[in-house]
């Protein structure tokens, strides 16, 4: 038993220890009750690391069959406004990686700023990343992208902005056509999301470019999008919500689209074209299949909960959706 009265063990005798083993027991009570009752968090020592310590390093995609590509901001482990040139495709990290072709046409890539985690910057002229990833033939694709739109890109015109062949292109996710009827892109600004699922030319009066229109522009807020291909179906969701449908005009399967795409703006005459697209990019997911509406959503959970907290998009709150 314990003598808690007089803090001795019973198989001692009590009344015959000396006053300074009463005044050791006591100390040592406390230093137990203290360190393992209250478990006291003692502050690290060591000074911090430079560049970006990622804090939170413990979300998981929860879809991963059918990747194509899977490109997030939180795996950059630079300082801030570091360029970047090289970002590696989570799909494959030991031997893939997105790149920039010079340190002139990098990006940058700029720390806590969403949800205390980084960003990638485009807006150079001529800056992008190359990556080869090929689409062709694809009778299914489904795009997640967080991002940002930050201002007129670097071509000042109003025209459809994924239009290949011509140089006039500021697209966010790029494959450009390499023949008739091919070209795969999204270029999704404040005001408008334009697309093209590898439909390269006119078909009878409908245009190549399907568009959405926001209700109200989100200026330059943080936001997310989910772009999918299911043969002739097409459909976009803002925020997780379905917000444009199409069925019957773009082709049952993605053909002659180049197997190099392009993130920040792509073209195909040269590095100096007039040509990119001014934002920031959080996480780009492209799956080689159209998902389910169950996966979709789990993705779109994982992003949501991981660069907003699952908190209310503003695109959703300007259009009164939640």
């Amino acid at each position: 038993g314990f003598c808690l009265n007089r803090l001795c063990f019973a198989s001692l005798s009590c009344a015959t220890l000396p006053m300074a083993w009463y005044a050791l027991l006591i100390l040592a009570l406390f230093h137990f009750h203290f360190a393992h009752c209250h478990n006291f968090q003692h502050e690290p020592t060591t000074e911090p690391q430079d560049g970006y310590q990622n804090p939170f390093p413990d979300f998981q995609l929860p879809h991963q069959k059918d990747l194509l590509l899977w490109f997030k901001a939180d795996s950059l482990q630079q300082e801030n406004g570091s360029k970047v040139l090289e970002w590696t495709d989570e799909v494959s990290p030991i031997a893939a990686a997105a790149y920039a072709t010079s340190l002139k046409h990098a990006p940058i890539v700029i720390n806590n700023a969403l949800n205390g985690l980084p960003v990638v910057h485009f807006g150079g002229q001529g800056q992008r990343l190359h990556y080869s990833a090929p689409v062709q033939g694809l009778s299914g694709l489904t795009l997640f992208l967080v991002y940002s739109y930050q201002g007129k890109g670097c071509a000042d015109w109003k025209k459809l902005k994924v239009d290949p062949g011509n140089g006039d292109v500021d697209p966010l996710i790029f494959w450009d056509e390499a023949g008739p009827w091919g070209g795969v892109g999204i270029n999704p600004d404040s005001d408008v999301v334009r697309w093209r699922m590898g439909m390269g030319q006119y078909y009878g009066n409908q245009r190549p470019v399907s568009a959405y229109h926001r209700q109200q522009s989100i200026a330059q807020h943080p936001t997310m999008l989910t772009l999918r291909k299911d043969e002739s179906h097409e459909q976009l969701f803002s925020e997780g919500i379905s917000v444009y449908w199409i069925q019957g005009i773009s082709p049952m399967t993605i053909e002659s689209t180049a197997e190099t795409m392009t993130i920040g703006g792509g073209t195909n005459t040269g590095e100096e074209s007039l040509s990119c697209y001014n934002g920031q990019l959080a996480e780009v997911i492209v799956y080689q299949s159209a998902l389910d509406d169950n996966s979709r959503i789990e993705v779109e959970d994982y992003l949501s909960n991981k660069w907003f907290d699952g908190s209310c998009m503003i695109g959703s709150m300007l259009e009164g959706k939640c």
